[in-house]
């Protein structure tokens, strides 16, 4: 899809319908990005028959004439200038040379700006993994290990909620949650088949949804609270079996990236193991008091 990184002028209703373009779209943005050349209409007149979504914009904006420019840069189109006039123009030779000459302009800013923006990740990424690996070394506290990874996830990737959830018999238990999940939530057990994260934790596979009321799985969501917007997860696997899942959900669509989903798989293998040994540590705290108990009983 092409979403819209800038605008000027385009009313709500419109916004609303460009949010995201599927590239199968008969729009003149699409047959830009497709031929990589400047598709340039003067007037409704020399407008081709295969743009009718743009058309139909066209009407609701009032617009007459139009160019759309490919974004080209390293060989790759990154995006596309969209150029609207409410009135008819002839667009001369001179002008969509000028309008090529700008489009490169910012296709180069934007692979600048793109290429900035990864070197920046890629150091904090290091940060959160060094962070995370700090926090849980040697750390036998389950609760400080689970909490300590949202914090630290928060810093990096961009989410509403997260939740780290452990298998117990036949539930999946919620054991930590990150802000704006209500504390309640800590503890709550979701049954087998409820709840993406089963999805995660029976196949062992991770999951990426941008766009959660959409996807056919959504059926498996808790129909009492409200589906998010986009959904990730990956598994907590100790020797080859799945005991838990690290999930983290968004209000908006499109919110998560392919990169935040294998940071996040990075994560969870990095925490998967000292999970592990916390839990059964409790488990043997738990049984030597037990023990301590029923040995004290006269």
């Amino acid at each position: 899809v092409a979403r819209p990184a800038y605008t000027l002028n385009y009313p709500p209703e419109v916004l609303a319908r460009v949010h995201d373009i599927s590239l199968d779209v008969p729009a003149m943005s699409v047959l830009a990005i497709e031929t990589g050349e400047v598709v340039a209409i003067g007037s409704r007149a020399e407008a081709p028959p295969d743009i009718g979504f743009s058309l139909h914009l066209a009407d609701v904006m009032g617009v007459r004439a139009s160019a759309a420019v490919p974004l080209i840069a390293a060989g790759r189109t990154l995006g596309v200038l969209v150029f609207n006039l409410g009135e008819e123009h002839a667009f001369t030779d001179d002008e969509v040379r000028l309008l090529r000459h700008v489009g490169d302009q910012i296709a180069a800013a934007v692979e600048r700006a793109r290429l900035e923006d990864e070197l920046t990740r890629h150091a904090q990424q290091m940060d959160l993994l060094h962070s995370i690996s700090v926090a849980v070394a040697g750390e036998t506290d389950l609760d400080a290990i689970l909490k300590a990874t949202l914090s630290h996830l928060a810093s990096v990737i961009t989410f509403a909620g997260g939740v780290i959830a452990l298998v117990e018999g036949d539930d999946l238990v919620v054991r930590a949650t990150h802000d704006p999940f209500s504390p309640a939530s800590q503890g709550v057990r979701r049954p087998r088949g409820i709840g993406l994260g089963w999805i995660v934790v029976e196949t062992g596979e991770p999951i990426l949804s941008n766009d959660v009321v959409a996807d056919p799985r959504r059926a498996r969501f808790d129909p009492s609270r409200p589906l998010p917007g986009s959904y990730m997860a990956t598994p907590l696997v100790w020797r080859g079996e799945p005991f838990g899942v690290l999930q983290l959900a968004a209000e908006e669509r499109g919110a998560f990236r392919p990169a935040d989903l294998a940071l996040l798989q990075t994560v969870g293998t990095l925490i998967s193991g000292p999970i592990e040994i916390a839990t059964r540590y409790r488990a043997e705290v738990a049984l030597r008091q037990d023990l301590n108990q029923t040995t004290a009983r006269p």
